[in-house]
C-alpha cells in the first residue's frame, strides 16, 4: 500500500483544487459528511492545537485526528481515541478506496482514507489539520463546527502568494458561511483580513488571548492551548477547568522542543518556527549547541539560518529525504565566515558526526524540516 501511495506522491506533485477529492469521496459514500469536525489551519501551531483539542474532547468522546506529515510511521496521520490506527485498519479503508482512485494525489487519497476510517470507527468528533494553505486544500471539503486559524506568517510563498495578505486569504478559505472562526493571530494586517472574510460570510470571529499551562515546552504552547480551549467552547462543548488543565498536561506530541538526553528535536521549518525555537533556547539553554540542519529548497532558508546563527556554535548540514531538498553545500557557502560547519550527505552521517563530536555538556539540536527530524526519529528511536 505505502509503495503504491508514495509512487503516486513522486509522480503526481501537490495540486490545488477540491474536485478530485470530492469525486473520490462521492464514490465511497461521502464519509466526511458524517462527522462533527474542527478544521485547523495556520503557519505554525496547527499540530499542537489539533493534539490539544483532541486531548480535551477525548476525555468524554471518541475523537479522530488527522494530521500531516508523519515523523516515523505513516499511521501517525490517523489517531483514534488517542491511539494511532493499526496497519489492518488502514489497509482495510485503503482497499475500499483503491478501486475508485483516478487522478487523485497522495494527499487527496490519504485525506479520503481518514474520513472513511473515522466514519467506520464511529468517531464522534474529528480534528482535521489542513495540509497546505486552506482554500483549495483537500481537507476543505468539510463544513466544521469551528474553523481555527492559529497564526499566519510567510510560508510557501511560491504557492500561497508572496504577500502576507495573499497567504492570509488562502488560510481564510476554510471559513464557512455562518461557522464561527477562532484565531490566535496577533499581526494587525492578518486580523483585519480574517475579520473581513468572517464578516462577509456571517461568521462570528473570536480572537483568543487566553493562556493555559501544558506539558509542552515553549511559551507559545500556552497560547496554542488557549486557542484550543476557545475553539472547543465555540463548538458548544463544555468541560470543567480541572478536565481542561489535566488534559493539557498530558498532551502527546513528537518533535516540538522534544528533549532526549543531550538531543533536542524541533520540526521548525520556516522563519517563524525557527524564531520561536531560538527565543526558547536563548532563555532556557546555556549549553554549547551543535545544530544538525536540513531544509527544503522552497523555504526561506536564509532567514532560518540567520536566526539559528544567534544560538548555534557549529552546524552539521545535511540533505532531507525529499525531492525538494536543498543541497547542503549551498547552505554551507552561505554560512561560510559566520559559523563553522561541515556537510554530511545523509541524516545518518550527520547524526554520527554530530554525536561523535558532541561532549556531555553540549546540546545536539536537530531542526529545519519534518523530513530531517523524522529521519532521525526513525533511526534513533525505532
Amino acid at each position: 500500500m505505502l509503495s503504491y501511495l508514495y509512487n503516486i506522491e513522486s509522480e503526481k506533485k501537490w495540486k490545488f483544487g477540491l474536485e478530485r477529492t470530492e469525486m473520490l469521496l462521492e464514490k465511497i459514500g461521502n464519509p466526511h459528511k458524517h462527522v462533527k469536525a474542527f478544521h485547523v489551519t495556520g503557519t505554525n501551531g496547527k499540530g499542537s492545537v489539533c493534539a490539544m483539542i483532541s486531548a480535551i474532547i477525548g476525555r468524554r468522546h471518541k475523537v479522530g485526528m488527522f494530521t500531516s506529515p508523519h515523523l516515523v510511521s505513516f499511521n501517525e496521520r490517523f489517531v483514534i481515541g488517542g491511539e494511532e490506527a493499526s496497519d489492518e485498519q488502514i489497509l482495510a479503508v485503503f482497499s475500499k478506496i483503491k478501486p475508485h482512485i483516478t487522478d487523485q494525489t497522495f494527499f487527496e487519497i490519504v485525506t479520503c482514507m481518514a474520513f472513511l476510517l473515522f466514519r467506520e470507527k464511529k468517531v464522534e468528533y474529528a480534528v482535521i489539520e489542513v495540509g497546505l494553505g486552506g482554500r483549495l486544500d483537500a481537507t476543505n471539503v468539510i463544513t466544521p463546527l469551528v474553523s481555527v486559524i492559529t497564526m499566519v506568517d510567510y510560508e510557501h510563498t511560491n504557492i500561497l502568494g508572496e504577500s502576507l495578505e495573499e497567504i492570509t486569504l488562502e488560510k481564510c478559505g476554510i471559513i464557512k458561511q455562518g461557522i464561527p472562526v477562532v484565531t490566535g493571530s496577533k499581526k494587525e494586517i492578518v486580523l483585519k483580513i480574517i475579520e473581513r472574510v468572517a464578516s462577509s460570510r456571517g461568521s462570528e470571529l473570536v480572537v483568543s488571548r487566553e493562556r493555559y499551562k501544558t506539558n509542552l515546552l515553549g511559551d507559545y504552547q500556552e497560547l496554542n492551548a488557549g486557542i484550543s480551549v476557545t475553539a472547543i467552547r465555540k463548538a458548544g462543548l463544555s468541560f470543567s477547568e480541572h478536565e481542561i488543565e489535566d488534559s493539557l498536561m498530558n498532551v502527546s506530541l513528537k518533535g516540538r522542543l522534544d528533549y532526549h538526553g543531550n538531543l533536542l528535536f524541533d520540526v521548525a521549518h520556516n522563519p517563524s518556527g525557527i524564531n520561536s525555537l531560538v527565543e526558547y533556547l536563548k532563555s532556557h539553554e546555556k549549553k554549547r549547541i551543535i545544530c544538525i540542519f536540513g531544509v527544503l529548497s522552497d523555504k526561506d532558508w536564509k532567514k532560518m539560518v540567520d536566526k539559528l546563527c544567534e544560538v548555534a556554535d557549529y552546524f552539521v548540514l545535511t540533505t532531507p529525504q525529499s525531492d525538494r531538498a536543498l543541497d547542503p553545500s549551498v547552505v554551507a557557502n552561505y554560512i561560510s565566515g559566520k559559523k563553522d560547519c561541515v556537510v554530511e550527505k545523509t541524516p545518518q552521517m550527520a547524526f554520527e558526526f554530530a554525536m561523535g563530536m558532541a561532549k556531555r555538556e553540549e546540546l545536539v539540536l536537530v531542526t529545519g524540516s519534518f523530513y530531517v527530524v523524522g529521519d532521525f526519529y526513525q533511526k534513533v528511536f525505532k
